[in-house]
């Protein structure tokens, strides 16, 4: 029969191994229990009183035990284990040893006071529980939606009665230019410029081959006065920047004058002379640009007049001289025409290009070439009579 020593001791030696599990375990998740005395009692069968040694500063590392502990264990194990088959199983006392978080007492098989065994300290760098980052307990919560309700929308058939704003108009940086055409006495045409675009700028006039330029004022106006060499007049007004205007006019009393021009560019100094009714130079009846005559004389028929067209521009210089009788109702009579070039400091030893057209009653118009060498320098204030330049005017009633 097993005595009750032999079942005390072999719970009191489960219990340790229990013990002595459970506090590895817990010394090392609780790294901040190692500093604290780990306190080992021994359990005798009458009493058993604490034993509590100094720890010391080494780990105590345990003797492996020899072949000869080995056989006898477990020889003493097989005769334990047929005992506590055939005695049955008394309760083992309440209470076999004390466990609290800073001293575990283990009961000892001998009575006698055993090693107290403490885990060293941790070496070198090896991380504490206590320093390795811990993720937050609670995550993030996103901000509270607004208690205010929502008012869901919905699409709707019904027609709106809404007006949205018209497009505002693109303001527009384009001015006109206007070229008006208006018919005057002995069959002339006004031309009427307004054109702000083209303030201070030059314009050239075309018309039946004749061309003469002119100039805006600072507002873009000009007024030119031209004459009609066709019934049905054609009037093209060209700008120095390339911007035209063509404008009509119908002159019916064209047929009734008879026109002798001379028109030249960049060189002055040529004039037109014609002597009425067997007039001399310098005598009544001498019309040239120093006794022009009178338009009303012309619309009287009593006469003709002259008159100087175009102005002197940076880009273009076209000018002008016309003669202008009235053939269609002056008394019958001849009218002797020249031209004169006189010398000036602009065209003295150079050649002087001009063109030459004549307009006679119902006639087509005629148009010539006029190359003239001038004299030299020398000669400034001479000036050449050209004769046979135009054909002289024979006025005859039937």
């Amino acid at each position: 029969m097993i005595s009750a020593r032999r079942i005390l001791t072999i719970v009191g030696t489960l219990f340790t191994a229990l013990a002595a599990g459970f506090m590895m375990q817990y010394i090392m998740s609780n790294p901040d229990e190692r500093a604290q005395g780990v306190q080992v009692a021994s359990v005798a069968p009458a009493s058993s009183q604490p034993v509590t040694d100094a720890v010391p500063d080494e780990p105590v590392l345990a003797q492996a035990p020899t072949l000869d502990d080995a056989e006898t264990f477990d020889s003493a194990a097989r005769d334990e284990a047929v005992a506590v088959e055939a005695v049955p199983a008394q309760e083992a006392p309440e209470e076999a040893a004390s466990v609290d978080q800073d001293t575990v007492e283990l009961a000892s098989t001998s009575g006698a006071s055993t090693e107290i065994l403490q885990e060293s300290p941790a070496h070198g760098d090896a991380p504490l529980a206590q320093d390795v980052p811990q993720p937050p307990t609670v995550a993030p919560q996103p901000d509270a939606l607004p208690a205010d309700p929502l008012t869901l929308a919905s699409l709707d058939d019904t027609p709106t009665n809404l007006v949205l704003p018209g497009e505002e108009p693109t303001p527009s940086f384009i001015c006109d230019t206007k070229v008006v055409a208006q018919t005057s006495a002995a069959a002339m045409v006004d031309l009427i410029i307004d054109a702000a675009c083209h303030a201070n700028e030059g314009f050239t006039v075309h018309h039946n081959g004749m061309m003469v330029s002119g100039k805006t004022d600072s507002l873009g106006l000009a007024w030119i006065t031209v004459p009609a060499l066709s019934e049905s007049a054609v009037y093209i007004v060209t700008f120095a920047s390339g911007d035209t205007v063509v404008v009509n006019a119908e002159v019916m009393s064209v047929p009734d004058y008879d026109r002798a021009i001379v028109q030249w560019s960049a060189y002055d100094g040529l004039q037109v002379h014609a002597l009425e009714y067997g007039a001399a130079f310098d005598d009544p009846g001498h019309v040239w640009s120093g006794a022009m005559g009178e338009l009303a004389d012309a619309v009287a028929g009593e006469g003709g007049f002259m008159m100087s067209i175009g102005t002197a521009t940076e880009l273009n210089t076209h000018m002008a001289e016309v003669y202008t009788f009235p053939s269609g109702t002056a008394p019958e009579g001849a009218v002797e025409l020249s031209l004169t070039a006189v010398v000036t400091e602009a065209n003295c030893g150079r050649d002087v290009e001009a063109q030459i057209l004549q307009k006679s009653g119902p006639e087509p118009m005629s148009a010539r070439d006029l190359s003239l060498a001038m004299p030299d320098c020398d000669a400034i204030g001479d000036f050449l009579v050209l004769k046979n330049i135009f054909d002289d005017l024979s006025i005859a009633r039937n």
